[in-house]
């Protein structure tokens, strides 16, 4: 009978994982986005002040 008990927590917590990383993915995603993103913007802000210099 003690099986019975722990049964639904083992779910649970199967669960719970699986749903944790789904959430991870997505959080890493976001991040690497968001640093390709400033990225991105520092290099074009670099190239405008380099072309202000050339001027």
């Amino acid at each position: 009978s003690d099986e019975v008990t722990i049964e639904p927590f083992a779910n649970f917590a199967h669960y719970y994982e699986k749903e944790y990383k789904e959430y991870k993915n997505k959080k890493d995603k976001m991040l690497r986005d968001s640093i390709s993103g400033r990225q991105k913007d520092s290099l074009a802000a670099r190239k405008k002040d380099s072309a202000a210099v050339q001027k």
